[in-house]
Order: C-alpha cells, then structure tokens, then sequence
C-alpha cells in the first residue's frame, strides 16, 4: 500500500502532462459541440420527407419539410434554401402525381389542385417559375379540353341515351324483320323513325338505300310485265282470235313469269370477263349471245324492235368487267344507247325507249 501510496504521489513525466491536458481539452470541446435536439429534430423530419417521397406519400413529405424548415430558421439558418428547394420539387412531384388523376377521373377540381401545388412550388422556388409555368399552362389546356368534351359529350347532350338506343335497337330489329318478308314500304319507316330520333345513323341509312335498290328492281319488273302484257294484247287485237280474251291474257301472264325467270337467271350467272374497245354494236350482242348460252346451256338469243344493231347511227361499244352477272352487263350496255331490255322465255327482245318526240 505504501508503495502505491507513494507511486501516486510522484511527479508525471511533462510528456504525460501534456497528453492529458490535451485529452481534457478534447473532451471538454467535444462537450461543448455536441448536436442540439432541436437539430436532430430538424434532421428527422428531413429523413421522413425523404422516405415519404420515395413511397410517393407527398402530403406527408410537405408536411415533414416544412416543420424541418420551421425548426432549420432556429438551429440551422443555411439549411434553410436546400429544405425550401427540396419542398418545391415535392410540390412539384404532388402536383404532377395530381394531374394524372384528373385526367383519368376526368375531374376539374383536380386540375384546380394541380396548378395550386405548382404555383406554392414556384413560390418557395423562385428558380422553378419557367418550369412551374409550363406545367400550369399544360394543366390548364387539358382542363379546358376536358371541360368542352364534357359539354359536348353524347351524355350531357342526350340524357335520354339508353331510352335512345332501346328505341333504335327496337326499330332496327323490326325494320329488319319487315325487309325479309319483303314489306319494303312498312320497313323503310322504321328506318325512316330511326333517322329522326338519330340522324346520323349509318346502319339506318344503308337500309333505306337498299330498300330503295330492292324497290327499284320490283319497279322494274313490274314496268317489263306491263310492257310484255300490252304488247300481248296489241298483238291479241291485230290478229283473228281463235281463243277466248282470258286465254290470252294468261298466255300473256306466263310469258311474263317465263321472262322473269330467265331475268333471275341472268343475274344469278356471272360472265368471268368481258372486254370490249370500240366494238360495233352487233358484234357485242353477237359475243353476249354466246357467252350467255354457254353459261346458260341451253339456246338464248337477242331479238331486236324499233332498230338494228347494224344501224350506222349505232355508236361503237366500250365495255369492260370481270364476274359481273349476266343481267348486269346487259343492262349497263342498254343503259348507255338509251335501250330497254324486255325479258322473254329463251331471249331479250331489246328496243329503244321511248323519247317525247317519238311519242308525238
């Protein structure tokens, strides 16, 4: 114990003076230096913002950078810019994140939002205000769009949409049932109503045109049957009866039905091709007359009245087409030399229409 006693009691070395007195300066200004709460708080609410940021969390990160610049103007006043800045760019991030919900939602309110948060990031940010200013005038462009197709949109014009389509969807299905049983008239007006609930209605439109094509083509029958029929009884007048009016009269109708049937066939086969280039009139017929008995196999021919083929007046023919029915090619050939084609058991009789002068 004494000698303890008396080591402790000796003079240190000046060296080991100097290392301690060095150590207690240490200590005494690492006491002195030490980091305040309030700039750890500062510090905290830092790292918060910025992990509130990284799970897209920007209300929370406002939040958090702002009681981190409230607490930097005490503690850390040259932290105070770098917090406002990164406050500005969660502002802007908010402010995007915003605009593609209502552009999505369709939500003008949205938009209002997102032109604010850019607008307090151009605030805290003066830097930002040119890159802050696109962003207001691309959020307030798309508004504007948003709005007129709002306004203009079939919904906020038509409230009574669904009723609408019900009506049309009705209309359509009996216009169509109509058009099969071949009542032209009564289907055309329930197309005819489709069009007024919804003028721009294209499958309404079609099937009035088709409806017209179908009726034109009934005209045409019945103008053919009319045309066979008097020339029947022109004929039954001019010679000796020998048979009864009604016999002749029903010769006449079979004719008719005789005429209409060699017409369906004629439209049912279809000439493969066709080409003819300033071709005399006769040569044409002549050419059309065989093709169609081939197809037909059976005899057919051309009958001609009022005119002939061989006539100088005739102007040559310039025709052209590939798998057009027969009835096609020869109505298209009539209906440029202003001619009729009359439809008989095994031949067309062609003759030229009738002109206000030739009537006189």
């Amino acid at each position: 114990m004494n000698i303890n006693l008396a080591f402790a009691n000796r003079p240190l070395p000046k060296w080991q003076s100097v290392a301690l007195t060095f150590v207690g300066v240490l200590i005494l200004i690492s006491g002195c230096v030490s980091t305040p709460p309030e700039y750890k708080s500062m510090q905290l609410s830092v790292k918060r913002a910025e992990e509130a940021i990284k799970k897209d969390n920007y209300d929370a990160a406002v939040k958090s950078y702002i009681q981190a610049i409230i607490k930097a103007e005490d503690v850390a006043p040259d932290k105070v810019p770098s917090l406002k800045k990164s406050l500005a760019q969660a502002y802007i991030s908010w402010s995007r994140s915003i605009y593609w919900q209502a552009k999505t939602k369709k939500d003008p309110e949205l938009f209002k939002k997102s032109i604010l948060f850019c607008d307090k990031a151009a605030d805290m940010h003066p830097k930002y205000r040119t890159k802050c200013n696109t962003y207001i005038a691309k959020f307030k462009r798309d508004m504007s769009t948003m709005k007129f197709k709002r306004a203009t949109s079939v919904d906020t014009l038509l409230p009574d949409k669904r009723e609408r389509n019900y009506k049309i969807a009705m209309l359509h299905k009996q216009g169509n049932v109509l058009t099969r049983e071949k009542r032209y008239m009564m289907a055309k007006g329930k197309f005819d109503d489709i069009l007024r609930i919804d003028p721009y209605n294209l499958e309404a439109a079609r099937a009035i045109k088709n409806i017209m094509q179908e009726l034109a083509k009934v005209g045409e029958k019945r103008q053919e049957a009319d045309e066979a029929i008097r020339m029947a009884e022109a004929k039954w007048k001019n010679i000796e009866p020998i048979a009864s009016k009604e016999e002749a009269m029903e010769v006449a109708r079979r004719e008719v039905e005789s005429g209409v049937k060699l017409q369906n066939r004629l439209a049912e086969i279809k000439i493969r091709q066709i080409d003819f280039k300033d071709a005399p009139l006769n040569e044409v017929f002549a050419e059309l007359e065989k093709i169609i008995t081939r197809l037909l196999r059976k005899d057919f021919q051309f009958k001609f009245k009022g005119f002939k083929p061989t006539d100088p007046d005739c102007p040559p023919i310039t025709f052209q087409g590939k798998n057009i029915p027969a009835e096609g090619a020869i109505k298209a050939i009539c209906s440029g030399l202003q001619l009729i084609p009359l439809y008989s058991k095994e031949s067309v009789i062609i003759q030229k229409k009738e002109t206000k002068s030739s009537k006189q």
